[in-house]
């Protein structure tokens, strides 16, 4: 058993208007395991934002708790299912380029997301932009330039915040929302800030309410090696109803 862990997500980590990225959130979860070996993490509810959770648990699995209520699980994810094995393949600078061009968020359910929302009023996040590859069907790619000093590592959070948003894409959100409910993710790295990367999503089998989807991130400077340099397995599921937009307040929002 480990000494409990308190997790807080500020609200600039936003995916719907009231609950964290799931990316961000599992990332967060994650590295309060200290687990050395890749985890998969479930998230059970919306993760709230600026409010204390705690992690227990050991080797086998840990619980996320806020108050009374179970928000995620996380267990050590088995090597047969390594994100790494069946990355979807990459694609070239102009390909990504273009489909980065493509994007287009009509009645984009969360546009305030942190990472593909393009309504935030201060004009932070990630703002990702994940379109369409032609010719190959319920796949997406977008470029991806990490903010921070040049040559600095990435954080966890960031990467897996960005694995995460091009899976919800390879289908039109707009048409059938869905929300992040598990992802595992392995980095080989290295990612660094200020240099091109190009992110792909596809689509691998749809079940039920459910969708599986591979997303990886590729350096995109030339000459680069084609193998990722992270990669993520996720399960989105749709959402019973299409959320409703945020009613305005008036007030700046917080994220």
């Amino acid at each position: 058993m480990t000494t409990p862990r308190e997790v807080v997500i500020d609200t600039a980590f936003n995916g719907p208007p009231n609950s964290a990225h799931g990316g961000y959130a599992c990332a967060t979860f994650a590295r309060a395991t200290e687990s050395t070996a890749p985890v998969t993490v479930t998230l059970l509810r919306p993760p709230p934002l600026n409010t204390p959770m705690t992690l227990t648990g050991g080797g086998r699995g840990w619980l996320v708790h806020a108050d009374d209520a179970l928000i995620a699980t996380a267990a050590p994810a088995p090597a047969a299912s390594s994100a790494l094995l069946d990355p979807p393949p990459p694609v070239d600078a102009t390909t990504a380029a273009a489909a980065t061009r493509a994007f287009a968020p009509r009645a984009h359910p969360f546009p305030t997301c942190f990472v593909c929302g393009h309504d935030r009023p201060d004009g932070s996040g990630l703002r990702l932009a994940p379109g369409p590859v032609p010719e190959r069907p319920n796949t997406t790619a977008c470029q991806w330039v990490p903010p921070g000093a040049p040559g600095r590592p990435v954080s966890a959070e960031l990467i897996w915040s960005a694995l995460d948003c091009p899976g919800g894409w390879v289908r039109d959100p707009a048409a059938a929302p869905a929300v992040l409910t598990r992802m595992a993710a392995e980095i080989t790295g290295p990612v660094e800030a200020g240099r091109p990367h190009i992110v792909v999503a596809a689509l691998r089998r749809e079940q039920g309410r459910t969708r599986t989807v591979g997303t990886a991130v590729y350096a995109a400077e030339p000459g680069s090696v084609s193998r990722p340099l992270a990669a993520a397995t996720a399960i989105w599921t749709l959402l019973a109803e299409r959320p409703r937009p945020p009613v305005p307040t008036g007030s700046r929002p917080r994220g």
